[in-house]
């Protein structure tokens, strides 16, 4: 068969195979499913020519799995993984249900599903939709050849007694070593005090972030980080920053017009503030002389976010993005991105995390901001086909539900037109193994102080003779 033979389908297997014969052909289809790109034809990378291939094959199964076929049919017309997940969930049954009422779990569910595979966590068979929840079961590997097998529950509600109490029972009836309620939301404070009460320690109910936290551990980087911002002054110092977009015709290239984002107005902040709650906004370049407050912006915004992330981690709410600044300068020799983020994590700031997988899930999921400060310091600006390269490379963690921003000089580029070129993917790398789309970073320029923005960075630094008399 076909569905055996396609390209790397052993190295496949290994990862998404289960038992059964039945279970193999299924998450086959869900590797077909979760390749949406692949769906409306758009990838050219290998692992999507392999889900292509998967999916034609699905599309033509009548006498092993007929029920496949309807379901490839529905992955190539439609092409999204809310939309064709739902058989995933239904006791093995392939028959629709209220995908009203179901989208959100079955999406929250997915998550959880994709970080526990990042994490190379086994399962036990499919997820299965029972009432308000999805459960299935997981092998958490203790030591060697050895491992916990984990009643798995998602909800998206509040963590509640009456679901502590069906997580007993269920465990009990299961024989599992363990069962953990994981919720999108919080755990009620009975919750938590039942559990401290309770002498059942193979009971678990947290939030999906206190989940991701088991085995992603970044206290090293934002300790870091917090240092950065007092070590710089940032947190004394920092003026609010203006900022300027201007509109091009699509097709002639011509400037229609500039609207100006002064700090009156919100500045660059509130701009940026925005443009994270929009999912489908292109990722941002700022642009900006030197000296105009680029890297001090990239830190003093990621400090704002650290401070919304934490007080949510606090309180045990659902948390906003995680920010990551990666100094460019630092990893200018990196030959790929993934051994720019290798090093970033593992060297210069010893992040616990498993590996790159888990960083790519986390991007994936919209857990992370990240933040590239200094594109001009990867390449001379005479090398333009250095710094097309250099784009298309960093342009791999732009993948879908990512934010980036990239900060770069002015006058690294001959031309604005050549700058908007760079970053619209227009330059070409010189590999063919790069992705196939680039992404679009819309292009803001930082505004040159005023006299209001210059009297603030002086009165914060001397006294007010000295301001006056400059």
């Amino acid at each position: 068969n076909l569905l055996y033979q396609t390209m790397k389908v052993e190295a496949a297997a290994s990862k998404f195979t289960t038992n059964a014969e039945q279970g193999r052909a299924v998450q086959f289809a869900l590797f077909a499913a979760a390749e949406y790109e692949v769906a409306k034809g758009e990838s050219a990378e290998e692992t999507g020519r392999f889900s292509r291939a998967v999916l034609n094959e699905l599309q033509g199964i009548k006498s092993l799995l007929p029920e496949f076929k309807a379901l490839a049919e529905k992955i190539e017309a439609e092409g999204e993984i809310s939309n064709v997940n739902f058989w995933i969930y239904n006791n093995g049954s392939t028959q629709e249900v209220d995908r009203s009422a179901s989208t959100d779990l079955d999406i929250f569910s997915k998550q959880i599903f994709d970080w526990f595979g990042a994490l190379d966590f086994k399962h036990e068979g499919l997820p299965r939709r029972e009432g308000n929840y999805v459960e299935w079961i997981i092998q958490v590997p203790v030591r060697r050849s050895r491992f916990d097998r984990v009643l798995i529950r998602s909800i998206i509600h509040e963590t509640g007694l009456a679901d502590l109490d069906s997580l007993r029972q269920e465990v009990g009836q299961l024989g599992v070593n363990e069962g953990w309620v994981v919720t999108n939301l919080w755990v009620s404070q009975l919750v938590q005090q039942a559990l401290k009460d309770s002498d059942d320690e193979n009971l678990t109910c947290l939030t999906f972030d206190e989940l991701i936290d088991q085995d992603a551990n970044f206290k090293p980087y934002l300790d870091w980080l917090e240092r950065e911002i007092k070590k710089r002054n940032i947190d004394r110092y920092y003026v609010d920053l203006g900022c300027t977009k201007g509109e091009f015709d699509p097709e002639t290239r011509t400037l229609r017009g500039t609207s100006k984002y002064s700090v009156a107005d919100g500045g660059i902040d509130q701009y940026i503030e925005r443009w994270l709650k929009i999912p489908v906004k292109e990722h941002v370049s700022i642009l900006g002389e030197f000296g105009t407050g680029k890297t001090w912006f990239a830190l003093h915004y990621a400090g704002e976010c650290l401070k919304a992330y934490r007080k949510a981690q606090s309180k045990g709410l659902p948390r906003p993005r995680l920010p990551l600044v990666i100094p460019l300068r630092d990893y200018a020799k990196a030959l790929n991105v993934e051994s720019l983020f290798s090093d970033f994590f593992f060297r210069t700031h010893e992040i616990d995390i498993r590996g790159y997988s888990v960083f790519e899930r986390l991007n994936q999921m919209g857990k992370l901001l990240l933040i590239f400060d200094g594109f001009d310091e990867m390449a001379d600006k005479i090398d333009t086909q250095k710094m097309a390269d250099n784009f298309w490379e960093l342009a791999k963690v732009v993948t879908s539900n990512a934010k980036v921003i990239l900060t770069c000089r002015t006058e690294h580029f001959r031309t604005g037109e050549d700058g908007r070129k760079n970053f619209g993917g227009e330059h070409k790398p010189s590999m063919a193994d790069k992705i196939a789309v680039a992404p679009k970073f819309e292009t803001l320029e930082l505004m040159k102080f005023d006299d209001e923005q210059i009297r603030k960075v002086l009165s914060r630094r001397t006294n007010p003779v000295t301001v006056e008399s400059v």
